[in-house]
């Protein structure tokens, strides 16, 4: 297979984050802090402005904003989850390709405008102008609660990939990273954080970039991953299965996803806040546009990535393997073992997967800061400060984040049921939104309810399906797997090398196992439903009603609406909002009775007709038609024709006749049928697959399949079929590509098997024990024929298919194989033979064939090797036989020969010719033999050999020079050497090897080693009691050495002084000298805790006595520091490098002070000239600065200092000269200027871009100051 070698190479994933991927990593984080530093301390407008803090200022520029939406809306989840989704469930995952670009078109056109025309702070704010004050609050407290839920998740799963790629504890870099967030986003507010999410946004998509870029690279080009995409079924574009159970296909995440990006784009804090930071409507569509385009190529390239993960492990899959616990580790485990060995990538990786997350907890605490403050506590804040309460309530959001964070990690199952509690509120929160904007006659009581029900509804339905997945009743299947290609996989007893999990889900309710991407839609649906039938249900003339201003509705309905008329929506009693609504939000005109119900009567067509369509497509989606008819005790797709019918494990006796005539997946397995029907065409003439297996079917009607032009595969295994197999079902049907009969014990004998399309039979474990010559003569397409398991004692002879590619007859009685019971198979390529314990192939009679690429004879009774008639041959595998020798000859026109297994046998000599034609060979294995010596030209003639496996032999001595130029893996372990070779050859002649494994032998000593290539180096559980400096010191890129179960006592620190690359030292089991005041050991101490994994805590003392025995940490632990030297260096790297870059940046800030204070009227860069009322008005505070704000809220500030007496005593300051601690600020500013004024360049382009439309807004803002 393509692109799967590489997957057997993978011994280990411990690696350490070397000094540049340090530099990488905490460089993002400098720069984080630097920029929070400088919008918190001296860049931009003045930071006592609440519309400051939370907004810009309502001057951002499009591109910060747009890769700032980017940033906060992919998590580091997104990163690791998606690639690992398309690995195990398919493409079809693109469609989120268009609906990213749908609902950011719907959001742009339909509800942005509303929040961009009321200027408001909080989009919650909304539904107290449309509604009332509780549905605010409810839809806050909301919004609060899945952002605390969700930040920790957000923060956690990223820094297990950080833990994986750097060894390094999660309890030690998850306060660090969010230290310096919560720092950031609390002192600098949204500038900060839309630019550091810019930066961020860089940092993510380069390292995916690379991290694909070198993938591919690797793979051999994007032709090989599309070809692995195939062979694993991973290509799944247009799967229009409209079954809403399903958990992915086209409908589903078309319609699922409409609603689930639609819900954040329209009704999350985070975003909308966003939108109003940019000074129009305009650059609002315009940052829309990139953020769906930004988003689109991220996603590309996630699927993309997704794709050539599995390319690169096809044949190996990693967790079936056990080298990782679960898929979503797939990317770190990618990066590690791919690209470990690059300097910087890994911190480049950790970067990128910390910007991820670190932006999302940016976003999620300046928004919870705003939610907190405007929407919750502004009744007890009015007249205060609110920029105080705003960093304050930043801060503590992100401390309860950070402490949550370390309760998720203990989780471990209620995790999932946590980040459905996030899910749960979108919907809801997407619903009440609509119904306000798109409804007119909806009440806030309609709102209240629906939302309400919308969370019962939804949250039953979420923590359902999570107590049947944690029951272990509810389970998605994956995509099949294969670990045909591991290196230690050995044992496969048919050709079929995929594994996947099947699971009956028929036991739980329906309504649980409906696809987690629709509760987004059920929880809108329910409440728009629910919420206007209790609005027009609520309605009472009798008592006062409120007007809603026009501009509180979307643009589309607005364009129903009369330009001169309110909207009178249903009475609303307990409601004093409209004593509080600004003059600037609507146009308040006369209202007359009259004029009410000529508008009631214009909405009411329109609404009801929205209602219809709503309703239809909700009922579409997820309740059954009732003009499709499903077999009693089946399960059919909700929709109008059930294309698939799941009658599994139903304990049904007889066949169901009622099936429906649009059916094509029928599956009846696993039941107690007897007998079938004379003909399915008159029950299912589409029907394409049907399974039966597992049932007590004892006779097949000839006419069965009469008539199913569109049957493909039939599965009859496991029944009582007996009696010979003859053909006359295919001659009714030859359409048929996919025959199982596997497991009909009673079948004896099959006979005048006829079809021109069938490729696959099945017919393992019948009770054949013999086939006549032409019983599959007839089958002219046949590709793969299973025979395994069944008593044959002869191989067939007589079989003769021009097509066949794959013949299994495994586990069988066969003895013996004729010279040419392969002639009559010319295009035989795959023949597995293994288990058949008598089988002999004689050396006088070799196998013929011209064709066959893979032999497997493993566990049989092979004496010897007969393959000089196997010229094509690739891979032969002949392990646990009796073969006692190999001859000259044995592989002499085996010239394409890649793969050899002669492990597990007798062999005692090697002839020094054995290899001299197999010049491609890639992997041997000749293990557990009974091997003596080795000859130095053995290999020679190997020039692309890899892999090599010689443990478990008798070599007691290697020959001085072992030429194998491409080996990277050799393994001698327990071989019973006593010494290695002297001579500074030894691995010179290997220039490529990585790993080499001396393990369990006789070694006393090692001679001075010397490679520039070796990794590993495992001499554990040998008799070594000494390594000096002089025997490694030539291994230049050692990174691994393994001295456990030696007889060390000592070890001197400095032995590995020129190692610089080693980051792993493992010495367990050795009789150690505990001195703990002799400095030797306390080296050996420091170097032990830097680079022993942990495996320090299980090293023993044995001398002195009164030592014998203790760990050490027990013997020299209160002597000795604990800390780790590492650990240390790391923290005060990066505490290090943060904290200059916060003086650095508060010396630039005072640096600009002092410049900006030196002239008098002098002014900040690039802002225009204003008159000085108008500049006194651009500097008030809070929310006065905007037209459109409430009275109320102008009046409740109005008792604070005048802001223009303020400047006036500021500029007064200014003039006075410096002081000396200003000077001295002033002079050391001007040696970092290099470091900070690419930052300052960037924001104030920022500044710039908007810097025309201020001057204007300014001079409107002093007039209506005046008039207030």
């Amino acid at each position: 297979m393509e692109g799967n070698f590489s997957s057997v190479t993978f011994s280990s994933v411990s690696r350490r984050m070397g000094g540049v991927d340090l530099a990488v990593f905490s460089t993002m984080l400098a720069s984080s802090a630097v920029i929070g530093c400088y919008f918190g301390l001296c860049g931009g407008r003045p930071k006592d402005s609440a519309q400051e803090y939370l907004m810009g200022g309502r001057k951002m520029g499009m591109l910060p904003i747009a890769l700032s939406l980017v940033a906060s809306f992919i998590s580091g989840i997104t990163v690791q989850g998606e690639p690992a989704e398309i690995y195990t469930h398919g493409t079809q995952y693109w469609c989120v390709l268009l609906v990213s670009y749908l609902a950011s078109f719907v959001a742009a056109m339909f509800y942005i405008p509303v929040f961009v025309n009321l200027q408001l702070t909080s989009c919650y704010e909304y539904l107290e102008l449309r509604f009332d004050t509780k549905v605010r609050k409810m839809a806050s407290i909301c919004f609060v609660i899945g952002q605390i839920v969700y930040i920790p998740v957000v923060i956690y799963i990223p820094s297990l990939a950080f833990s994986q790629v750097t060894g390094i504890d999660v309890n030690f870099v998850v306060p660090v990273a969010s230290a310096i967030c919560i720092f950031y986003t609390t002192i600098g507010g949204l500038k900060a954080v839309v630019w550091t999410d810019t930066l961020q946004s860089v940092l993510m998509m380069a390292a995916m970039i690379t991290v694909f870029a070198i993938g591919l690279g690797n793979i051999g080009g994007w032709d090989k991953v599309w070809a692995a995409g195939e062979r694993g079924q991973r290509l799944e574009f247009f799967n229009f299965d409209p079954n809403p159970m399903e958990r992915h296909t086209f409908w589903t995440l078309l319609v699922g996803g409409f609603f689930n990006y639609l819900s954040p784009f329209t009704t999350n804090q985070g975003m909308v806040q966003r939108y109003l930071a940019v000074p129009d409507l305009k650059t609002v569509y315009k940052c829309m546009a990139c953020f769906a385009t930004g988003l689109v190529l991220f996603k590309s390239l996630s699927i993309a990535t997704g794709l050539l993960l599995y390319a690169t492990y096809e044949g190996c899959d990693p967790v079936a393997a056990n080298r990782i616990q679960r898929h979503d580790q797939l990317i770190p485990f990618f990066v590690l073992d791919v690209a470990g060995h690059i300097p910087g990538l890994g911190g480049l990786f950790v970067a990128g997967v910390f910007s991820a997350a670190l932006s999302s907890m940016s976003t999620g605490l300046n928004a919870l800061s705003g939610v907190l403050v405007e929407d919750l506590f502004e009744p007890w804040l009015r007249g205060e400060n609110k920029i105080i309460w705003l960093r304050t309530a930043a801060a503590v959001c992100g401390f309860i984040c950070l402490m949550l964070v370390f309760v998720v990690q203990h989780l471990g199952g209620v995790l999932q049921a946590a980040l459905s509690l996030c899910g749960i509120t979108i919907g809801t929160l997407l619903g009440v939104f609509t119904l306000g904007m798109f409804f007119p006659r909806a009440s806030s009581k309609g709102a209240f309810i629906g939302s309400i029900v919308s969370l019962l509804l939804t949250g039953f339905i979420a923590f359902g399906a999570q107590i049947a997945i944690f029951a272990g009743k509810l389970r998605h299947p994956i995509l099949p797997i294969s670990i045909s290609s591991c290196a230690d996989n050995s044992t496969i007893l048919t050709d079929f090398h995929k594994l996947h999990n099947p699971h009956d889900n028929s036991g739980v309710w329906p309504i649980f196992r409906i696809s987690y991407w629709y509760y987004t839609v059920v929880g809108t649906m329910v409440v728009i439903i629910v919420g206007y039938l209790v609005s027009v249900l609520d309605e009472d003339d009798s008592r006062p009603r409120r007007p809603v201003k026009r501009n509180l509705f979307s643009p589309a309905v607005q364009y129903f609406l009369p330009p001169d008329q309110d909207v009178q929506p249903v009475p609303e009693s307990d409601l004093l909002v409209s004593d509080h609504l600004p003059d600037t939000i609507g146009i308040t005109l006369a209202q007359t009775p009259t004029s009410v119900d000529t508008l009631a009567a214009r909405m009411q067509g329109s609404s009801v007709l929205l209602m219809q369509l709503l309703i239809a497509s909700a009922a579409s989606a997820l309740m059954p038609a009732i003009h499709a008819p499903c077999p009693v005790d089946c399960v059919c797709e909700l929709s109008g024709m059930p294309r698939r019918v799941d009658c599994a494990g139903r304990h049904l006796l007889n066949f169901p006749t009622d099936l429906h005539p649009s059916t094509q997946h029928l599956d009846l397995s696993n039941n107690q049928i007897s007998a079938l029907p004379p003909r399915l065409s008159h029950l299912a003439p589409q029907l394409e697959t049907i399974i039966l297996k597992n049932n007590s079917i004892s006779t097949i009607p000839d006419d069965l399949f009469r008539g199913l032009t569109d049957l493909r595969s039939v599965d009859l295994s496991f029944n009582r079929l007996g009696a010979p197999f003859s053909g006359k079902i295919f001659s009714t049907n030859s359409r048929i590509f996919d025959f199982s009969l596997s497991g009909n014990s009673n079948l004896t004998q099959v006979t005048g098997l006829i079809s021109s399309d069938l490729e696959i039979l099945d017919l393992s474990l019948c009770n054949l024990s013999f086939v006549a010559g032409d019983a599959f003569s007839g089958l002219t397409a046949l590709r793969s024929l299973n025979l395994s398991f069944n008593p044959l004692e002869a191989f067939p002879e007589g079989l003769a298919v021009k097509t066949l590619r794959q013949l299994d007859v495994s586990s069988c009685n066969l003895t013996t194989l004729a010279a040419n019971s392969l002639a009559r198979l010319p295009n035989i390529q795959q023949l597995q033979i293994s288990r058949n314990k008598r089988l002999e192939l004689p050396a006088e009679a070799p196998l013929r064939s011209r064709s066959l690429l893979e032999l497997t004879a493993d566990h049989c009774d092979l004496k010897g090797l007969a393959l000089s008639q196997l010229p094509a041959l690739t891979h032969g595998y002949f392990s646990c036989n009796k073969i006692t020798g190999v001859q000259t000859g044995n592989f002499a026109r085996n010239s394409a020969l890649l793969e050899i297994d002669l492990s597990q046998n007798l062999i005692r000599e090697l002839p020094h010719d054995l290899f001299t034609n197999a010049k491609q060979l890639v992997s041997v294995d000749l293990s557990s033999n009974r091997i003596e010596s080795v000859g130095n030209d053995l290999f020679e003639c190997c020039a692309a050999l890899q892999f090599l496996n010689l443990s478990r032999n008798d070599i007691a001595g290697l020959p001085d020079v072992l030429t194998m130029p491409s080996l990277v893996i050799f393994d001698l372990s327990r071989c019973r050497l006593q010494k290695l070779p002297t001579g500074p050859d030894f691995l010179s002649r290997m220039s490529n090897l990585n790993t080499l494994h001396l393990s369990h032998n006789e070694l006393k000593s090692i001679p001075k080693l010397k490679s520039a290539s070796l990794k590993s180096l495992d001499l554990s559980y040998c008799h070594l009691k000494q390594v000096v400096h002089e025997n490694v010191r030539n291994l230049s890129k050692l990174h691994k050495i393994n001295l456990s179960g030696n007889r060390l006592t000592n070890l001197n620190a400095s032995t590995f002084r020129d190692n610089k690359n080693l980051g792993s030292l493992l010495l367990d089991d050795n009789p150690w000298f505990c001195n703990c005041t002799d400095p030797e050991f306390v080296r050996l101490w420091e170097l032990t805790e830097r680079l022993s994994e942990g495996s320090r805590n299980t090293l023993r003392c044995q001398d002195p006595d009164e030592k014998s025995g203790l760990l050490w940490e027990e013997a020299c632990g209160q002597s000795l520091p604990a800390t780790s030297p590492r650990d240390n260096t790391v923290l005060l790297t990066v505490i290090l490098v943060a904290c200059v870059a916060t003086i650095v940046a508060a010396v630039m800030c005072s640096k600009r002070a002092l410049h900006s204070g030196s002239k008098p009227g002098g002014r900040r860069r690039n802002q225009p000239a204003v008159p000085a009322a108008a500049a006194s008005s651009d500097d008030d505070s809070d929310d006065a600065v905007s037209v459109r704000v409430p009275r109320a809220r102008v009046r409740s500030e109005d008792t604070r200092q005048c802001t223009p007496c303020a400047d006036r005593q500021q500029a007064a300051a200014a003039e006075q000269p410096p002081t000396y601690e200003e000077a001295v600020l002033l002079a050391a500013s001007s040696v970092s200027v290099a470091i900070i004024d690419p930052v300052l360049s960037a924001a104030d382009a920022s500044d710039a871009e908007s810097g025309a439309s201020e001057s204007e807004n300014d001079v409107a803002t002093e007039s209506r100051v005046s008039e207030l």
